[in-house]
Formats: structure tokens, C-alpha cells, sequence
């Protein structure tokens, strides 16, 4: 059975598609948010459906770039990094090598991006996700009008 990614309104709402018949219906999802499987929802036709709520606000860009990242606010000691995905309001990224990052912490993030100028990005975040090496990060400030480059690559 196929999984349908739904995007969650502001209101936690989302409109869940039925494959089999068309039928559509808007539900509150708030009990789903931090779920990271599939629900199975059954149509009023009785087919079922698999379904994966996303709560994130931004879309997020799956990527492969190196760069470096440091704790923050002494930014003395650089540690390798891969980017795996980006969006308008965080990171993700592979620490290549160990780390005592913890939820909460503030890092500093710089890499150049696969485009045309090469451009340069450096920004801060937040700690939000820790899962062995990969850490999942919240800039302190979204992207915005101070990095357009990284603007249009996420929009590309």
C-alpha cells in the first residue's frame, strides 16, 4: 500500500484524499503531531489508506555538502560536517566526528552551496534533534532578506 505525505495546515488541520473513490475530508490531526509513522485511515468506501502527517512549517531540501560547525559562543573548536537537508528554518547534519552537542545547545554552521556563485553560508541555530552523529538544527534567525542566496537555492 502507497504512503501519502499530507501537510498539516496552521490550524492542524489537514485534507486526507481518498485513492480509492476521491472522497476528501478536512480532520484535525493535532494527536498524530511527533509521529514519525504512517496512520492508517479508513475511507467511508471502507478502503484504506496510509497516511504520513507532516508537521513541518518549511519544505525541507535534502542535500549532500560539506562544511564545518562549532559550539557556540566561543566558536574556537571547528568539526566536520555533511549537510543532509536545509530549509527556510533549520538544518540537518552529520557530524563526521564525535561530539558532546546536546539538546538546547547553540552552534554555528558554515558551507558553501552548490550553486553557481558558490555561495557562502554561515549560520547560527539551535540544537533541536540528537540522534548519534546527525543533528537536527533551528536557526536563531530563518532564512530571510540576509541570505538571499540560500533563498533561491532552497526555492530551485
Amino acid at each position: 500500500m502507497e504512503i501519502q505525505k499530507v501537510y498539516i495546515d496552521r490550524d492542524n488541520t489537514a485534507v486526507i484524499v481518498c485513492h480509492h473513490c476521491g472522497f476528501s475530508k478536512r480532520v484535525n490531526v493535532i494527536k498524530f503531531k511527533g509521529r514519525k509513522d504512517p496512520v492508517t485511515i479508513r475511507c467511508k468506501c471502507q478502503s484504506a489508506s496510509r497516511v504520513l502527517f507532516e508537521f513541518r512549517t518549511a519544505y525541507r531540501k535534502t542535500i549532500y555538502i560539506e562544511g564545518m560547525y562549532s559550539k557556540l559562543p566561543a566558536c574556537k573548536d571547528w568539526g566536520r560536517m555533511v549537510v543532509k537537508n536545509i530549509s527556510m528554518t533549520g538544518i540537518g547534519f552529520a557530524a563526521l566526528i564525535m561530539h558532546d552537542l546536546k539538546k538546547g545547545n547553540k552552534v554555528k554552521v558554515k558551507f558553501t552551496l552548490d550553486d553557481k556563485s558558490r555561495s557562502d553560508v554561515e549560520k547560527d541555530a539551535v540544537v533541536e534533534v540528537v540522534e548519534n552523529n546527525y543533528l537536527g538544527c533551528k536557526f536563531t534567525v530563518p532564512v530571510g532578506f540576509e541570505n538571499k542566496a540560500l533563498g533561491f537555492y532552497l526555492m530551485s
